[in-house]
C-alpha cells in the first residue's frame, strides 16, 4: 500500500481493531496520569491557581484575577471542583487529568481525517506518552485545557472543510480556548492564516466559509465581555509572563520537546540518545506532513494541520521575540502537540519508501517518550514542596520557627507550599511558628529571634544573598542545607550565637 492509497481512505481508513486500540491508548494515558497525580508535588504556579480558586465569592474572584495574566475559565473550574471535592491533591488535579485524557482522545479524532487505526493509534499514543503533555496533565494550571481546546478547534475546522456539522463545536472550543489562555489567540490566528490561504488557492473550500465564519463569530461575540472588561485591565498592570526567551534555537528545541521532554531525569548517555530520538521524531513529523500535503485527498486538511503543528510554535516565538511580554516557553505551545503527533504518525506509520526505517524510528521515539514519561510520573517534580515540608515537620518542634519564601512578586501569596502541606503533615499545635518577611526578602524590623532555638528557611529559587538569610547567619552559628527537586531549598539554622541580632 502506498502512502497515497492509505491516505485516500480517510477519514475512516482501515478501522479494524479501532476500539480496542483506542482503549489501550487511553488506558496507558490514564495510568501515567494517575501515577503522576499521586506522586508529584504541587508547585508554585499550582498555588497561584489555588489562590484564585479560594476566593470567597465571585466578586472577589474577578477582583483578584484581573491582577494576574490569565483568563478566568480554568480557575473557575478549579473553584467549582474545590467546592465539591475539597482540597486534596487528587481532587484538585482531577480537571487537569480529565482534560489530559480528552486531549488524547481528541488527538485520535483529529487523526481520523488522515488515516485509519494505525495512524490514529500512533498519534494518540504519542500524546499519551508525551512527557510535555503528561506534565500539564497533573498541574492545577490551564495548559491541559488549552491543549484540548486547540485540538478540538482544529478538528471542528477540518469537519467544516469536509462539509460536516461543526458550528456548535467550533464555537464551543474557540470560546473555551479564549477563556483558558491568551496563547489560544495565536492558535486562532495561524488557523485563520491557513484558511485564508485555502480560500485563495482552492475555491472549492469557500463553501465552508459561512460555517467557519459563524462558528468563530459566535465564539468571538461570546468572548467580548472578558476581552472588553478583564483583559484590558490585565494589560495595564505589566506583570511579566512566565517566560520570554524566544530565539531560533529555542524554537527548534520546541519540536524536540513535543515528543521528548524533561531530559533532566536521565544520565548523560541516555540524554544524548533521547535527544537524537526527539530530532528524528521531528523529522518524521515533517515528512508526514509533506505526505499529507502531496496527497490530493488530504491536501486541504494538511494546510490546517501544518499550521497547528509547525506555524503555531513559530508564530508564538516570533511574537514573543517582538513583544517579550507575550511570553514563550514549552507550556505555551502545548496546543501544537496533537497536530504534531498526527504528522509524526503519518511519517512513522504510512506505507511507502523506507517504511521499515521510518517505523523503527517512530517506535524508538515512542519508546523514549515512554521512558521519560514513566520517570516523570514517578518523580516528585522540580519544586518538591511535599517532601521539603515533611522534612521540616519531622524535625521541627513548636519552639522552633520557619520562614517560607518564594521568589515571586508580593502580589501573590507567599508560603503557599508550607501552608498547604504542613496542614496535612502535622497537627497545628505541633507546627513551628511561621515568621513573616518583607517584599525585599528581609525579616521585618524588630523581629526577635532569641526565643527560637532553630529557624527553618524553606525557599523557592530565592537567591543566597537575600537579607533574611544574612540575618539568620548572623544570629545562628550553624547552617545545614537540603535540596528538594531543583528549586526548593531548606536551610536549617541552629546554635544561637551569644549576642543575637534582631531585625532585618
Amino acid at each position: 500500500m502506498t502512502p497515497q492509497n492509505e491516505l485516500r481512505t480517510r477519514p475512516g481508513g482501515d478501522t479494524r481493531g479501532s476500539l480496542p486500540s483506542l482503549l489501550l491508548v487511553l488506558g496507558a494515558a490514564l495510568l501515567l496520569r494517575a501515577v503522576a497525580a499521586w506522586t508529584g508535588s504541587l508547585h508554585l504556579d499550582d498555588f497561584h491557581s489555588l489562590h484564585h480558586a479560594r476566593a470567597t465569592d465571585w466578586s472577589t474572584f474577578f477582583t483578584i484575577l484581573v491582577q494576574d495574566n490569565h483568563p478566568p475559565l480554568s480557575f473557575a473550574i478549579l473553584r467549582g471542583v474545590r467546592a465539591v471535592l475539597g482540597e486534596g491533591e487528587l481532587a484538585l488535579r482531577f480537571p487537569a487529568v480529565l482534560f489530559g485524557m480528552l486531549h488524547v482522545a481528541w488527538t485520535w479524532r483529529l487523526a481520523r481525517h488522515f488515516g485509519g487505526t494505525r495512524i490514529r493509534a500512533g498519534a494518540a499514543l504519542l500524546v499519551a506518552l508525551s512527557p510535555l503533555a503528561l506534565e500539564q496533565s497533573r498541574d492545577l494550571r490551564m495548559y491541559a485545557l488549552l491543549a484540548f481546546a486547540v485540538t478540538g478547534m482544529l478538528d471542528a475546522v477540518l469537519d467544516a472543510l469536509a462539509g460536516r456539522r461543526a458550528i456548535p463545536r467550533l464555537a464551543l472550543f474557540s470560546w473555551v480556548g479564549l477563556h483558558t489562555h491568551y496563547h489560544f489567540v495565536h492558535a486562532l490566528l495561524v488557523t485563520w492564516i491557513a484558511l485564508a490561504f485555502l480560500l485563495v488557492v482552492q475555491p472549492e473550500t469557500r463553501r465552508a466559509a459561512r460555517v467557519l465564519a459563524l462558528g468563530f463569530g459566535l465564539a468571538l461575540v461570546g468572548s467580548l465581555p472578558w476581552y472588553l472588561g478583564g483583559f484590558p485591565r490585565q494589560l495595564g498592570h505589566h506583570l511579566a509572563p512566565g517566560g520570554s526567551d524566544a530565539s531560533a534555537v529555542r524554537l527548534a528545541a520546541v519540536f524536540v520537546h513535543l515528543s521528548i521532554h524533561d531530559l533532566r531525569l536521565t544520565g548523560p548517555f541516555v540524554r544524548q540518545v533521547l535527544s537524537a530520538c526527539g530530532v528524528l521524531g521531528a523529522l518524521l513529523a515533517g515528512s508526514g506532513w509533506l505526505a499529507a500535503a502531496r496527497n490530493r485527498t488530504t491536501r486541504s486538511a494538511s494546510v490546517v494541520l501544518g499550521a497547528g503543528a509547525f506555524l503555531l510554535p513559530a508564530w508564538s516565538a516570533l511574537v514573543a521575540w517582538l513583544v517579550p511580554r507575550a511570553g514563550f516557553e514549552w507550556r505555551y505551545v502545548v496546543g501544537a502537540t496533537a497536530p504534531f503527533a498526527v504528522c509524526f504518525s503519518l511519517g512513522a506509520f504510512l506505507s511507502g519508501p523506507a517504511r521499515r526505517l521510518r517505523r523503527a524510528t517512530g517506535i524508538a521515539t515512542l519508546g523514549g517518550a515512554l521512558l521519560l514519561s514513566s520517570l516523570q510520573a514517578a518523580d516528585r517534580g522540580r519544586e518538591n514542596y511535599k517532601d521539603a515540608v515533611r522534612y521540616v515537620c519531622e524535625r521541627a518542634t513548636p519552639e522552633d520557627a520557619v520562614v517560607a519564601a518564594d521568589w515571586q512578586p508580593r502580589l501573590f501569596p507567599h508560603s503557599g507550599g508550607w501552608r498547604y502541606y504542613s496542614a496535612r503533615a502535622a497537627e497545628p499545635g505541633r507546627l513551628p511558628l511561621l515568621l513573616d518577611h518583607t517584599d525585599d526578602f528581609r525579616l521585618p524590623p524588630g523581629t526577635d529571634l532569641a526565643p527560637y532555638p532553630r529557624v527553618f528557611a524553606l525557599l523557592r529559587s530565592v537567591p543566597d544573598g537575600v537579607g533574611l538569610l544574612g540575618t539568620l547567619r548572623q544570629h545562628y552559628a550553624r547552617e545545614e542545607k537540603a535540596v528538594f527537586g531543583r528549586a526548593i531549598w531548606v536551610h536549617v539554622f541552629s546554635v544561637p550565637r551569644p549576642s543575637p541580632l534582631t531585625g532585618g
